[in-house]
């Protein structure tokens, strides 16, 4: 089986570039964010390219945040098949809650 950020740079190579970016466009800012969380900085650039300056940037701090925050693999999970169907073109796709949890050190 596919890892989750493959199956997602799979549909962004897969389907119409305006379509990647109206999509996108409706994800929530959170969910991108964990989704993208075992990508690389490329990858991640990659998306973040199909979007709006703003959204980026706020998607980009989001994900600064999540290195201080404990995120359990089900979130992951969860955000990652979040936008999976988003960018599949499910219109019905809600976001998860969010809870962010900070961690010390030796916490993670």
């Amino acid at each position: 089986m596919r890892s989750y950020q493959d199956r997602i740079l799979d549909l962004v190579r897969a389907v119409p570039p305006v379509d990647v970016q109206n999509r996108l466009m409706t994800a929530d800012d959170g969910a991108l964010a964990m989704a993208m969380l075992y990508m690389g900085d490329m990858d991640r650039e990659k998306i973040l390219g199909f979007i709006s300056r703003a959204k980026a940037e706020r998607v980009r701090e989001e994900v600064r945040r999540n290195d201080h925050v404990r995120i359990l693999y089900s979130q992951y999970e969860t955000a990652a098949s979040t936008i999976i169907r988003k960018l599949s073109g499910d219109r019905n796709v809600k976001s998860a809650k969010r809870y962010y949890r900070p961690f010390r050190g030796s916490d993670r």
